[in-house]
């Protein structure tokens, strides 16, 4: 009742102002709240704003967000991140194990250590560089980084937040890393690199080529670059010189590589420093100049020497004469020598044989002469050699040994006579161009003296040759003299022709030396360029007794024996007196022969027959007066 009775009561005036003071409380709560909320809807609308400036900001810098909760090992990415990389994905949250398989496998440990290292508070913030595989399946660097945001009550990480983005730096290091890999790999100059202790530590394919080797494992330190210790320690001192200098070197090293090769080097060595300024690598730029350097050895070896002999020629001779010129190479001994017949040798065999016979002639005097004397060619026929710190009888021993020498070659196919001549100089106010003029006179001397016997001694050997390449017999020529000289005594002549005769029947084919054997030996009939070839044995023949003062009176003779009467023959087409009256003779006494005692390729006639096909060819081939005597005289001497 009693509380019934309080309901039913009447307010008093207490208690409606009590009332009024709460409904006043509750509208200013009420306009707070109201306050509160447009507070709420402006930092809304505030951070709607941010969030997309931040987020355009991201996409124009090409930036995204990451957020790890460390505890779960779930990280959240925003779209951002599958911009940079080319994916389509929008935001997206996965465990930390399939992100995994995204980065570079030799990158990951560094991922997790630098959070490690950061988490425990030994970095100030995360970041870090690695590579990541973005939609065309390539790898991309980006750069992370981040901070802590929430923390438990250990202090232990709860939640890491940061940005990443694309790492130029990285990439273009890596690119730059890979650029000049390439360069140094396929670069055409020798490359290598070696440390302090001259261990290498690098080198490209260019290098391995030139030295030979086949794989870098060959070649780990500068000592296995040679073959001999020699120019093992020569190159070491050279290279690590750079080291010890801490300067750039360059110059050039000759060696046998440790594979057999044979090597000239251009190098230019360029030390590497460490940040305290110590040379801790160098790296060699090597080109290879062995061609360059042959050619410079070829070059200068044609300036100082004869090309033929090898011998040295006269540039060479005369910068030894001024270099000799002092007292401390006297007493100096002078040889000159002259090479005896090589005009004959040329005309009677070919400029070929020449020169074969001068290369033996050096030969000779290289054989004779001691290593220190100086041997040269001045030209032509004519030697040289200097003898420095040599007295007379010293120089006269290497005379006869060079006397001795050429004469071992008389048998030998390229036989060699020389006419020597010696002066000594003894005291330096003597002229050298006097002694070298000295040493000339008294070698022209010798040479005229012995000229003869030389000439002789050719000529023998001339008729040697040609019995042996034409194989003509001595009885062949015993019977042409007898025959010529019947002929020519019964046209009175004088015995000077009579001997000129004589010498025309053994050396008339003289020229057949220069026939190449193939042609003269040849069973078949010649073809046209072969029967040219032998056509020419009588013009050969005119020059080598032009050659030969002793054949000079049949050189003539020698150019017409094969000259027809009516001009059909060769060389020259001659006819009737104009062909020389000893070559007539020949003819007939050469074709008489021939007839009646066969040849290989033809069968013998009776002497009657053979007088006969003279008479037949009186007129064309012969001359008729030549043959009409011929008969005549064999008719007395023939029953």
């Amino acid at each position: 009742m009693d509380s019934l009775d309080r309901v039913n009561e009447e307010p008093t005036a207490e208690h409606a102002h009590s009332v009024h003071d709460r409904f006043d409380e509750v509208l200013a709560h009420n306009t707070r709240l109201q306050e509160e909320i447009e507070h709420l809807k402006q930092n809304h609308n505030i951070l709607v704003e941010y969030q997309e400036r931040t987020e355009l900001a991201l996409w124009a810098g090409s930036v995204f967000l990451w957020d790890w909760n460390v505890l779960t090992n779930m990280i959240y990415v925003n779209d951002s991140w599958a911009n940079v990389l080319g994916y389509e994905w929008k935001e997206d949250t996965r465990p930390l194990q399939e992100w995994r398989d995204l980065f570079h496998a030799e990158d990951f440990d560094r991922l997790i250590e630098a959070a490690q290292y950061y988490i425990e508070g030994s970095h100030k913030r995360y970041e870090v560089e690695c590579r990541i595989k973005n939609s065309q399946d390539e790898w991309m660097w980006v750069r992370l980084f981040g901070r802590m945001v929430f923390k438990d009550r250990n202090g232990r990480t709860l939640r890491a937040l940061g940005l990443g983005s694309q790492s130029f730096s990285s990439q273009s290091l890596e690119v730059s890393e890979q650029r000049y890999r390439e360069l140094f790999e396929n670069n055409p100059v020798g490359l290598f690199k070696y440390d302090a202790q001259g261990n290498i530590t690098d080198l490209n394919h260019y290098m391995l080529q030139t030295l030979g080797a086949s794989s870098k494992e060959e070649l780990r330190h500068l000592n296995q670059l040679a073959q001999s210790e020699k120019e093992t320690a020569l190159i070491q001192y050279e290279l690590l010189e750079t080291v010890r200098e801490g300067k750039p070197g360059t110059g050039e090293i000759h060696f046998v590589s440790s594979w057999g090769r044979e090597v000239w080097l251009h190098y230019k060595a360029n030390p590497i420093y460490n940040q305290q300024g110590k040379v801790t690598e160098v790296i060699v730029a090597c080109e290879e100049i062995s061609e360059r350097k042959k050619a410079e050895e070829r070059i200068r070896y044609l300036s100082f020497n004869d090309p033929l002999t090898g011998l040295y020629n006269r540039a060479f001779f005369q910068e030894e004469l001024k270099r000799l010129d002092t007292p401390r190479q006297l007493p100096m001994s002078i040889i000159m020598g002259d090479l005896n017949s090589l005009k004959l040798i040329n005309d009677a065999f070919g400029h070929h044989k020449g020169d074969a016979v001068l290369k033996a002639a050096a030969d000779v005097l290289r054989a004779s002469c001691r290593h220190e004397d100086i041997i040269a060619r001045l030209g032509g026929d004519e030697f040289v050699v200097l003898l420095p710190m040599t007295s007379a009888e010293i120089a006269e021993e290497i005379c006869n040994r060079i006397k001795n020498n050429c004469k071992k070659t008389e048998y030998c196919s390229e036989h060699v006579s020389l006419a020597l001549g010696m002066a000594i100089r003894t005291d330096i106010s003597q002229s050298i161009e006097d002694i070298l003029r000295e040493a000339e006179d008294r070698m022209y001397r010798n040479k005229l003296i012995e000229s003869r016997s030389i000439r002789s001694s050719f000529l023998l050997s001339l008729e040697r040759t040609l019995r042996e390449k034409s194989h003509e017999t001595e009885e062949h020529t015993a019977r042409l003299q007898q025959l010529s000289t019947m002929i020519g005594r019964g046209m009175k002549m004088s015995e000077a022709e009579l001997d000129a005769l004589n010498l025309l029947a053994a050396l008339h084919d003289i020229g057949k030396i220069a026939i190449p054997s193939t042609i003269l030996d040849k069973a078949d009939n010649l073809s046209e360029e072969e029967w040219d070839t032998m056509k020419k044995h009588p013009e050969i023949g005119y020059r080598i007794a032009l050659s030969t003062p002793e054949l000079v009176p049949i050189a003539e003779a020698i150019l017409a024996h094969h000259e027809s009467w009516n001009g059909t023959g060769y060389p020259l087409g001659l006819k009737e007196e104009k062909i020389p009256l000893l070559s007539r003779i020949l003819a007939v006494c050469d074709a008489y022969d021939v007839m009646v005692n066969g040849r290989p390729y033809r069968q013998p006639i009776s002497k009657q027959e053979a007088l006969r096909e003279l008479q037949r060819c009186a007129g064309t081939q012969f001359d008729p007066q030549v043959v009409k005597l011929f008969v005549e005289k064999m008719s007395e001497v023939t029953p």
